[in-house]
């Protein structure tokens, strides 16, 4: 037997999708709007140790008050280089990574701090993010088992790229 539904039924039904709908979008948006990134304390003390073995330990760090996390590195009261920790999406998880600049706003170092997954960890080894120093971001090579954290990575990078610029106003 097939039930019949009157209009006011079908109004009230699609008023209801709609209203669900639209919850649906509302909480997308404010669950992903953008919120400031505070690195962990683990990243912190990682950054440091690999900031002192590249520059020395006769170093100021000194952050730019628009973005709390890009540094510049200097020496003798001289700008050598800035730094940024950043976060971006794995599978399930977020993971941390540093990029160094120097003062043209080449990469020169690119390192995994923290990852939170069982899979793709490969993307934390040395020679692989090695590319990033020598390449651009879109033609660094893929790693198997690791296709979403790479895919990740890349895009952060270039996205981060682009923010240090904008930044620097360079």
């Amino acid at each position: 037997m097939v039930k019949q539904i009157n209009k006011l039924e079908v109004t009230t039904i699609a008023t209801t999708y709609r209203f669900v709908a639209l919850l649906c979008l509302y909480f997308c948006f404010v669950t992903t709007q953008a919120r400031p990134f505070i690195p962990s304390d683990v990243s912190v003390k990682k950054t440091q140790i690999t900031i002192q073995k590249m520059f020395g330990n006769e170093i100021e760090l000194e952050v730019f008050e628009n973005n709390s996390n890009l540094y510049s590195i200097l020496q003798n009261d001289s700008v050598i280089a800035y730094y940024c920790i950043e976060n971006a999406p794995s599978k399930h998880d977020e993971f941390e990574f540093l990029v160094v600049y120097d003062i043209s706003l080449n990469i020169q170092k690119v390192q995994v701090l923290v990852y939170r997954e069982d899979y793709g960890f490969e993307i934390k080894s040395k020679r692989w993010l090695q590319q990033f120093t020598k390449r651009k971001t879109d033609s660094v090579q893929a790693i198997s088992g690791a296709t979403i954290s790479v895919n990740s990575l890349k895009y952060a990078i270039d996205r981060l790229n682009q923010k240090v610029k904008s930044t620097l106003h360079l």
